[in-house]
C-alpha cells in the first residue's frame, strides 16, 4: 500500500504542476484554420487565421469536418476566400500582435464572424469570436508584415483547414512540421 501511494505522489509531483499539465500531449486535438495552406518553415505549419483554437472535443459526437464543412457553407456558400480585392487600410492593416507573433495583418470579415457563430452552434471549442481577426506573420515592422501579405499571401486563394495539434519545434520555430496534420475542409 505504500509503494502504490509513494508511486501515486511521484507522479501528481512530476505532472501535477500547471506547466507539466499544458506540456502532456494533446494528440487528438484539432484546429480549424483560414489559410492557404501548409508551409514549410513556418511556425504552426502555415500562415492562417484560427477560427476555432486546438480542442479534442469539437462538435461531439459528430464529424468536425463534417461539421466544419456545414457551417463554411452556412458562412460563405462554401467558397474560397479571397483577399485579392482588398486594400490596405480600408480592409485590412499591419498590427502588432505582441510576442513572440510580432507584426501581422488584421481584418475585419463578415464570412468569418458568420462562421465562428455558426461553429459555437455546432458545439466548438474555443471558437473565435470574431470583430478584429488577424494573421500572424512573425514580423518585426510594420512595413515587412504588409510586404510579406501583399507579396506572399493576399493573391492566394484561403480554403477552412483541420489542423492537428503540432510538436514544440514546429509551433516555436516552424521547423519539423508534418504536412499531414494539415487537412482541407471540402
Amino acid at each position: 500500500m505504500f509503494v502504490i501511494l509513494s508511486a501515486l505522489m511521484v507522479s501528481l509531483l512530476i505532472i501535477g504542476t500547471p506547466q507539466a499539465l499544458a506540456s502532456l500531449p494533446r494528440e487528438n486535438a484539432y484546429a480549424i484554420y483560414l489559410s492557404p495552406g501548409f508551409e514549410k518553415g513556418v511556425g504552426w505549419g502555415g500562415y492562417h487565421v484560427t477560427i476555432a483554437g486546438f480542442s479534442k472535443n469539437h462538435a461531439p459526437g459528430k464529424s468536425e469536418k463534417e461539421e466544419a464543412k456545414n457551417a463554411w457553407d452556412e458562412a460563405n456558400g462554401g467558397k474560397v476566400y479571397s483577399f485579392v480585392n482588398k486594400k490596405y487600410n480600408k480592409d485590412y492593416w499591419a498590427c502588432y500582435l505582441g510576442k513572440p507573433y510580432g507584426w501581422g495583418i488584421c481584418f475585419y470579415s463578415d464570412t468569418l464572424d458568420r462562421m465562428a457563430k455558426e461553429l459555437i452552434k455546432k458545439k466548438f471549442d474555443d471558437v473565435r469570436k470574431g470583430g478584429n481577426w488577424h494573421i500572424s506573420l512573425y514580423c518585426d515592422t510594420k512595413e515587412a508584415a504588409i510586404k510579406r501579405f501583399e507579396k506572399d499571401l493576399k493573391n492566394k486563394p484561403w480554403k477552412l483547414f483541420e489542423v492537428r495539434w503540432p510538436s514544440s519545434d514546429c509551433r516555436d520555430k516552424g521547423k519539423t512540421c508534418n504536412e499531414d496534420y494539415w487537412t482541407e475542409i471540402k
